[in-house]
């Protein structure tokens, strides 16, 4: 728990790269840890930080595939979405935000994606 604390702490911290490179370290030297799915979503987060939006996505959909039933699921969506939208891919990003508040509509990550959703799709029309 200690790297995992120190990387988030680096994330928080502004030091991304040492961050992501912490996330990283946890996530595969510790990967029956209760913490795996937190890691990932960070590892993603500094990648989608960092626009490396292929690598983010790679991440979040590992916690879709992973860790089916992690708290950390619904922010994934909403990154899954965003990081497809930054990939060019505007409609399959906005379906996952949609599918965020059908599927978790009392949470906070579908109100994110509901508020993204609609600053996008109006944005854009």
């Amino acid at each position: 728990k200690q790297n995992y604390n120190v990387a988030y702490a680096d994330f928080r911290a502004g030091r991304v790269q040492k961050a992501e490179l912490g996330f990283k370290d946890f996530a595969q030297s510790f990967p029956q840890s209760h913490l795996t799915d937190n890691a990932l979503y960070w590892w993603g987060e500094c990648r989608y930080h960092r626009k490396d939006y292929v690598g983010a996505l790679r991440l979040f959909q590992r916690i879709l595939e992973e860790h089916p039933s992690s708290n950390k699921v619904p922010d994934g969506m909403v990154k899954m979405g965003l990081s497809l939208i930054s990939l060019g891919q505007r409609d399959e990003g906005l379906q996952i935000l949609r599918q965020v508040s059908e599927v978790y509509p009392e949470t906070p990550s579908a109100r994110v994606a509901r508020s993204r959703h609609q600053k996008i799709s109006g944005a854009r029309r």
